[in-house]
């Protein structure tokens, strides 16, 4: 049966599978009510996920294929978001605000977001930064980090 030898491909996102995996189920089991494919699908979407941090994560079953979906897609994110090579090679990259001073407030003229390469997430902290410029007088110089 097609279904259950499905395994992710190489290069075959998690959504793309679990796409995949949903089309071959309407197939598979066209009788089997919604709800009983969807655990199906689950199940074997997690059982077929290449290994890694994903998989591992998912053996704690999520509620429901829409959960299991939404987890993926944090993982992807944050895959790109941590690997170097699928960040653009800006070494800035910044969004200005300007700010209105009101009355005697010291209030930023401008926020940047900052690429940090020398850290990353493999140190356990976030390689974006919030840079908070000292020339415009705001928070007194300091850098908060992003979380």
């Amino acid at each position: 049966m097609q279904f259950v030898s499905r395994h992710q491909k190489p290069g075959e996102s998690p959504i793309e599978y679990l796409n995949a995996l949903q089309q071959i189920a309407v197939q598979a089991f066209p009788d089997l009510h919604a709800s009983g494919r969807d655990e199906v699908v689950r199940s074997r979407c997690v059982e077929g996920l290449r290994h890694g941090p994903l998989r591992e994560h998912l053996r704690t079953p999520p509620v429901n294929t829409a959960e299991l979906k939404r987890t993926a897609l944090q993982f992807i994110t944050v895959d790109r978001i941590s690997n170097p090579s699928n960040v653009q090679q800006h070494s800035v990259m910044t969004i200005e605000q300007a700010i209105e001073p009101r009355h005697e407030d010291s209030l930023p003229k401008a926020t940047a977001l900052k690429l940090v390469p020398s850290r990353g997430i493999s140190h356990g902290r976030s390689n974006w930064t919030w840079d908070r410029r000292p020339e415009y007088n705001n928070c007194r110089g300091r850098q908060m980090e992003c979380i």
